[in-house]
């Protein structure tokens, strides 16, 4: 991969027939661009989230949480998902939180169907 091509910190797996960003979990065929990661919103996120932001991002989690069962993930799972975390320079150790998506890590790595917003687990 060109690091020239990338506008944003997307992890990225490029073949030779098609480029994939992890965040905006898409891919398309073709060269590789400056356009196409100024439209992922992830990627453009200049600040932490608001209080109004980690709220409803709670509740929708809690939901997807129920509907899932209240299923949670394996002790080895939940330990490389921390671990993933922890590496992160996202990671704010003060409050144990994602400054990216603002969710409060210890919980968020339990839950099954709860994803890194980042792609990384």
């Amino acid at each position: 991969m060109r690091d020239d091509l990338v506008k944003c910190n997307h992890r990225i797996e490029k073949t030779e027939e098609k480029c994939q960003c992890t965040h905006a979990r898409f891919s398309y065929k073709g060269t590789f661009n400056n356009s196409f990661c100024q439209t992922c919103p992830i990627s453009n996120k200049t600040s932490e989230p608001t209080l109004a932001e980690k709220i409803a991002r709670v509740a929708a989690a809690t939901a997807r949480h129920v509907a899932n069962g209240l299923k949670e993930v394996t002790d080895k799972q939940r330990q490389e998902r921390m671990s993933i975390c922890h590496g992160c320079d996202l990671y704010n150790k003060d409050d144990q939180t994602c400054r990216n998506c603002g969710c409060f890590l210890p919980i968020k790595v339990n839950w099954d169907s709860e994803r890194c917003p980042l792609g990384k687990w």
